[in-house]
């Protein structure tokens, strides 16, 4: 069995990228155009997730550089998970991007059905660097 996470620092920013996500999706469906402040500081939620994202996204290309063949990396079920996971984060604000522009039309919900996907996987997530606690690790 693999030890747990070796810094609470993951389990910090993968909670904050969780909560953040959570919050965008909440105000991108329940805010209209007609409130321009309230959209635009709905954008600050997406930021945070966007940065974190990209913090995470770092950190698999660094697990998958540092494992010794393809199949190892693949092997593992947490890599698939989080691969799966900032994965549909991504398709879900390309389709959101889309939506916004000429590519889909405006009452297509693509968005939001990626992001039923991609909320449960983003908290499976959040258990994974929970093993940081030993309260809540079995190893």
């Amino acid at each position: 069995m693999e030890d747990p996470p070796s810094s609470l620092t993951y389990l910090y920013k993968d909670i904050a990228m969780v909560a953040a996500f959570s919050l965008d999706a909440i105000l991108h469906q329940r805010l209209g155009s007609d409130r321009l402040l309230l959209t635009i500081l709905s954008y600050l939620p997406m930021l945070v997730t966007v940065g974190l994202w990209a913090f995470f996204c770092r950190h698999e290309a660094n697990q998958f550089r540092g494992s010794k063949t393809a199949r190892a990396y693949f092997g593992n079920f947490r890599n698939l998970l989080d691969l799966a996971s900032l994965g549909s984060i991504f398709a879900m604000y390309l389709l959101r991007a889309a939506e916004v522009t000429v590519l889909v039309p405006s009452n297509s919900r693509w968005s939001t059905l990626m992001m039923a996907l991609a909320l449960p996987l983003a908290y499976l997530n959040t258990l994974y660097f929970m093993q940081g606690f030993k309260d809540s690790w079995f190893g």
